[in-house]
């Protein structure tokens, strides 16, 4: 405490770097709140590498049981704090980081158009770890990144509508992308070739060409796959991954009401067809976890045979899933 009782802002003492380093674990609307706090604090939100927006934030949401504009007035707060914040932050940086989550909406073709110009800007930034997390249907279409893309080393995204565009991003478009997560895409190119991918994650997206999936990453040491079987019906390829440690497989089974004179036993399977030509195909695959929802005994036995005697020295882990 200084003389007379007032408070030293010591925190306020340090560089702007390591401040920067502290917001960037704060959301944005905490982060551009730090501004009231000092003279010191008033711009520091402008220059921060970290940009994370998310709409679940108590700011965008209000109790739509007395508020039936609850929605509307939800979106219209969120659409003026982040406009202006992308508006006023320094441009002449690139981030570090660029996060948007926007998935408490209703679907509105003038929200859309909002989303994909958030979304234009923070690519612009030229950010090392871009997450785009929204909730709109149909899927807003991700946007080509050109020479933005080529700092960035992790991508996430969920629930976007990739074009072919975005299939030739990954194999000549970002130089030193490491890390791929994509959750309820809607895909339509058939191939993911990257030579700098280390990690590749696809969670329920749909595969709209009808085509073999064809993934080639030969610097890939994690490689996971979870897909419903109705949307990969002509198989997933798999080629050049001989970096490959562990890899998990995931057939999603949707239970449907079929209308028939007698019980049927559905089976959905889905085709894992490996390109390369050695004989050790994955020599560096040590763990690979089968996960199923059905006890099929000879399936599964099937399966451990077939895995254990291409890959005599990885550790095999099933897995049944609780659907209750």
């Amino acid at each position: 405490m200084r003389s007379g009782g007032h408070a030293v802002d010591r925190l306020g003492d340090l560089p702007d770097a390591l401040l920067h380093v502290i917001l960037s674990f704060l959301p944005a609307v905490q982060v551009v709140r730090t501004s009231v706090l000092s003279r010191r604090w008033r711009d520091l939100w402008r220059s921060t590498p970290c940009i994370n927006i998310d709409d679940a934030e108590p700011d965008f949401l209000t109790s739509t049981r007395r508020n039936r504009h609850g929605p509307a007035e939800n979106w219209r707060k969120l659409e003026n704090f982040t406009t202006n914040l992308l508006l006023f932050h320094i441009n002449d940086t690139s981030l570090d980081k660029f996060r948007l989550s926007a998935c408490h909406w209703p679907d509105d073709e003038l929200r859309r158009r909002d989303i994909d110009r958030w979304v234009r800007r923070g690519i612009r930034y030229r950010p090392q770890v871009l997450e785009i997390i929204i909730s709109a249907s149909p899927a807003v279409p991700f946007p080509h990144m050109g020479a933005s893309s080529c700092r960035l080393k992790r991508l996430q995204i969920h629930y976007m509508y990739l074009d072919d565009q975005f299939g030739r991003l990954l194999f000549s478009g970002c130089p030193v992308l490491e890390d791929l997560a994509l959750s309820m895409c809607r895909n339509d190119f058939r191939e993911f070739k990257s030579r700098t991918l280390k990690k590749l994650a696809i969670d329920r997206c749909v595969n709209l060409t009808g085509d073999p999936v064809v993934i080639a990453a030969p610097s890939a040491t994690y490689l996971r796959l979870s897909i419903p079987p109705d949307c990969y019906s002509s198989g997933v390829s798999m080629c050049r991954t001989a970096s490959l440690v562990k890899a998990s497989v995931d057939v999603l089974c949707q239970e449907e009401e079929m209308e028939t004179e007698e019980d049927q036993d559905v089976r959905e399977t889905i085709t894992l067809q490996r390109q390369d030509q050695n004989n050790n195909r994955f020599p560096k695959l040590k763990f690979v976890e089968v996960m199923y929802e059905e006890d099929h005994d000879h399936q599964l036995v099937e399966l451990v045979w077939g895995i254990g005697r291409k890959l005599p020295d990885a550790n095999i882990i099933l897995r049944k899933l609780n659907l209750d």
